[in-house]
């Protein structure tokens, strides 16, 4: 049985956890450790373990722009010995990790000055679900994308408070909604 969780202190590293397998009579010779990012499986193993390990920990930094669900197996390759004369595969249970959206907004910028663009930086956020509108004191939408590369220059905006509504969807399927101010500054 396989079990994966996400470190909550260090969000980049899913841990791993399996049974051995003891079914054969040529016994285990290796375990082989697969991961999807965003549903796609790669046919290629990103390690293989020796046995006698039952824990693997996988850094997914690496993909902060995927949606932050990462699926994994386990496929144990049997040893020499088996009394047929072949090696056999067994492959785990599928198992889900979700790393948590990471958001950070910055609440001030200065279109003529050396950070010239508003722009909010989203980790692991689903980007077909993604949206950001930036509203005036009035309550009149000054700005909208659905891109998250695309930010805010402020053009035609005064030196004044704005209020930011980012929406967007996390790696579980749950709608979140960022609320806040910005400041331009000229």
């Amino acid at each position: 049985m396989l079990h994966v969780s996400n470190d909550k202190e260090n969000i980049f590293n899913n841990t791993l956890t399996w049974d051995d397998y003891t079914k054969w009579s040529g016994g285990v010779a290796s375990f082989n450790i697969y991961r999807a990012v965003n549903g796609v499986f790669d046919p290629t193993p990103i390690s293989n373990v020796p046995v006698g390990t039952k824990t693997y920990i996988d850094n997914v930094q690496d993909f902060v722009s995927a949606q932050g669900k990462f699926t994994y197996y386990v496929e144990a390759v049997e040893g020499a010995g088996n009394i047929y004369g072949f090696m056999d595969k067994a492959k785990s249970n599928p198992a889900d990790a979700y790393v948590e959206v990471s958001v950070f907004v910055p609440n001030a910028f200065a279109p003529k000055g050396l950070n010239s663009v508003w722009l909010p930086v989203a980790q692991y956020v689903e980007k077909t679900d993604y949206k950001v509108m930036v509203f005036n004191r009035y309550g009149v939408k000054i700005f909208e994308t659905q891109s998250d590369t695309e930010g805010w220059t402020g053009d035609a905006a005064t030196d004044d408070v704005y209020v930011y509504l980012i929406e967007y969807k996390n790696a579980r399927g749950e709608y979140i909604q960022l609320k806040g101010h910005l400041t331009i500054i000229r």
